[in-house]
């Protein structure tokens, strides 16, 4: 039985019917544990400095985007080209997605910046469908023919 296809019970909120799943509920929890867990001086000091979570959101979009320029650059002398398209448009894809929700696990095992991990979470979630596009679009340059 596969964990994805139970579905818990159908809600309807504002006439729109949604489908609870156990990973959506999990996903929830954790979420829901990160946030009872960062203290309250640590978001007060992340609202004061909005320059670490521009800076974090910045690295969120150019890191990737510049890897994948450097690996088109690398790959320009591979065997099979349509092969490197879809690299790059795999990982074009991977890149536009916002921050996993599952990095606040990742931050408060660590003892990391909990706060600085459920605000880029947020924020990049929030900004997704702004800047999905523009990542997609900005791989499009590095890529050719019907991949860009």
């Amino acid at each position: 039985m596969k964990i994805r296809s139970v579905e818990l019970t159908p809600l309807d909120l504002f006439a729109v019917k949604l489908h609870v799943s156990p990973p959506t509920i999990m996903l929830a929890l954790l979420l829901f544990n990160a946030g009872l867990s960062a203290r309250t001086a640590d978001i007060k000091n992340l609202l004061g400095r909005p320059a670490l979570l521009a800076s974090g959101l910045a690295a969120n979009i150019l890191v990737p985007l510049t890897f994948i320029a450097a690996i088109s650059g690398t790959l320009l002398f591979w065997h099979n080209p349509q092969e490197v398209q879809q690299i790059l448009v795999g990982l074009a894809l991977i890149a536009s997605m916002p921050i996993a929700g599952a990095s606040t696990a990742w931050s408060q095992n660590a003892n990391g910046n909990l706060a600085l991990s459920l605000s880029l979470v947020l924020l990049t979630t929030l900004l997704s469908p702004i800047l999905t596009p523009l990542v997609l679009h900005g791989v499009g340059y590095v890529t050719v023919g019907d991949y860009s």
